[in-house]
């Protein structure tokens, strides 16, 4: 399984993740594809034997989430130096994201969700709220989301009213529009209340698209 076969796979978990949380599925699986995969396109140790695809080092409170510290290398860049650390090691993928979301919605990194809506500038936030030392951390995840466009790309929809297109518009992976979608505002502005069906098409069909809090 290569990156892209491996996001696409992936990519349910991490747009639930980005419903409950707000954390970008952009960013998320652009950060997971930085970390986790090599350059000759296998997955690093890290990933492949202890499910952390965020490069986590080892904290006592990531015990909750089932990890254990493996000791291994890894490259520092203030000062830049080879050295020895211990990463944290998840029974399995699940155990993992739920430790990734307990950290990035921590205090310490819970106010870079007011970026959200911008993957790359929430990117930009958590690296300078110091998740990486790596002076070009961000541009190598920008380049992942270039890479990963077509495969994270967010779906759309062609809201109609008594089968007239109104509108096209992003939809949120959970299907309900929410105040801070600009379609939402929209539809408001066209008279539709809040939690009343919306009759519309997209690709793929057979979603349940509602108005929503």
């Amino acid at each position: 399984m290569n990156v892209y076969e491996w996001t696409t796979a992936h990519l349910p978990l991490l747009n639930a993740l980005e419903v409950r949380s707000r954390i970008p599925a952009r960013f998320a699986s652009a950060q997971m594809a930085h970390e986790a995969w090599n350059a000759d396109g296998g997955l690093s140790g890290l990933a492949e034997r202890g499910h952390n695809f965020a490069g986590l080092k080892f904290a006592e409170w990531q015990r909750a989430y089932g990890a254990q510290p493996v000791i291994m290398g890894t490259w520092e860049y203030a000062p830049a130096n080879r050295v020895q650390d211990a990463f944290a090691a998840f029974p399995d993928f699940a155990h993992f994201l739920q430790c990734y979301e307990a950290l990035l919605t921590s205090e310490f990194y819970a106010p870079a969700l007011a970026y959200a809506q911008d993957p790359l500038l929430y990117g930009l936030k958590v690296w300078q709220f110091g998740w990486a030392t790596d002076p070009q951390y961000l541009p190598r995840i920008a380049d992942w989301m270039v890479r990963l466009w077509e495969t994270v790309r967010p779906r759309t929809a062609v809201i109609s009213v008594n089968g007239q297109p109104v509108v096209q518009g992003v939809i949120p992976a959970d299907g309900r529009l929410r105040a801070v979608d600009p379609v939402f505002d929209l539809l408001v502005a066209l008279g539709y209340e809040k939690g009343r069906n919306a009759i519309w098409t997209a690709e793929p069909p057979g979603l349940d698209l509602r108005l929503g809090a």
